[in-house]
């Protein structure tokens, strides 16, 4: 896995908890039936603040699968739409960096 997708999310605070229920009983397994897996997820209840990790694993373009996945009929269909929950995003393509840790 060379890149992965980072992605940052401020959410409605009033509506973090629908959020979590819709993203890991819907989103999630909905993503992975187009090829976008999610390696780890984390969050900051605190602030609202919702990160977490996509990639494609079997070498297509990131971009290409994932306007194919919010172009298809099942994630139009997806209601309610947490996208409406989201205050703000920052999504980016990032790679990993290899190091040892010093003895």
């Amino acid at each position: 896995m060379n890149y992965v997708q980072l992605r940052s999310y401020q959410v409605d605070p009033d509506r973090l908890e629908d959020f979590l229920t819709t993203w890991r009983d819907q989103v999630v397994p909905m993503r992975a039936r187009h090829g976008l897996h999610t390696l780890e997820a984390w969050l900051d209840r605190g602030d609202a603040r919702f990160v977490w990790i996509s990639y494609v694993d079997d070498g297509r373009d990131h971009a290409e699968v994932e306007a194919r996945y919010l172009a298809s009929d099942e994630r139009r269909a997806l209601t309610p739409d947490p996208a409406g929950w989201l205050l703000e995003t920052d999504v980016r393509m990032v790679q990993p960096v290899r190091w040892e840790t010093p003895r």
